[in-house]
């Protein structure tokens, strides 16, 4: 605008007009900025994730392995990895980026017990949405979408408050999916529908657009999670076009305001 002023004026006023007067038009020119999508891992550490109910390993040693292979697959498409273990009124974070491998190791191990808990989960979908929302970025700088993927036996106790806070995280930010991977090696969390309580929950939420559908994996060989989860979720990052620039401020923003309506609580009808 400055550059076509100035031009104008010396039209106008009979100056001499120069060869640099003339060129008052840049072409746009495109710019590759790298972006990181967020992948968060909800592990169930409640008591019945660590009874051996089938040959080989607990439920929650295959959630925890399948949190390592997450972990590891991720650095070969430029993703943050957050890992966390649900089931107390206090979540314990395993994994976030920028933890070195010797401690995620060492929280890994030490989480093969899980947290000897009940199984409610609100209280730890409010911390995940806080942590994203504390998440720290260079100015100027862009993210891609936030994946959260659920782990459990099919059981929880506070399926209501976590519904009201997963559907709080789809209203306030079109940059998140979620999806589930139950082990149903034995009859925890089922109702008389056949379905367990986790797969009604997943059918009580409401996503935002049909991209982030919610896919349920539901397995009785908990051996075969890991593998499921990582073709669900790379099945969704093309589904969502996950790698699309987004300002990390605003973004960042987007789980604030969840965060936020998290703690408010939801509106008296």
């Amino acid at each position: 605008k400055d550059a076509h002023k100035g031009f104008i004026i010396k039209k106008k006023t009979g100056q001499k007009i120069e060869e640099q007067d003339l060129n008052r038009f840049q072409k746009n020119k495109e710019y590759q900025r790298p972006t990181q999508l967020d992948i968060v891992l909800m592990v169930d550490g409640s008591g019945s994730m660590d009874m051996n109910g089938h040959q080989g390993a607990t439920p929650l040693e295959v959630a925890l392995l399948s949190g390592t292979i997450l972990y590891e697959a991720a650095k070969t498409i430029d993703a943050n990895v957050y890992i966390m273990l649900w089931g107390s009124k206090n979540p314990v974070i395993l994994a976030r980026p920028g933890d070195d491998e010797k401690t995620i190791a060492r929280n890994i191990v030490s989480a093969r017990r899980g947290l000897n808990s009940g199984t409610d989960m609100a209280s730890s979908v409010e911390s995940a949405a806080k942590m994203l929302s504390d998440q720290k970025g260079k100015a100027g700088t862009y993210g891609g979408y936030t994946h959260m993927i659920v782990i459990s036996d099919g059981d929880i106790s506070d399926r209501e408050k976590t519904k009201d806070k997963l559907n709080q995280l789809y209203r306030s930010s079109k940059y998140f999916t979620l999806d589930f991977a139950i082990v149903r090696s034995n009859s925890l969390g089922r109702t008389g529908m056949g379905k367990s309580a986790m797969e009604g929950l997943a059918d009580d939420i409401k996503t935002s657009n049909p991209s982030q559908k919610i896919n349920v994996i539901v397995e009785k060989d908990a051996n075969q999670i890991p593998m499921a989860i990582i073709g669900t979720l790379f099945e969704k990052i093309r589904a969502c076009r996950s790698f699309v620039a987004v300002p990390h401020a605003r973004k960042r923003k987007t789980f604030k305001r969840a965060s936020i309506r998290m703690q408010n609580g939801p509106k008296p009808k």
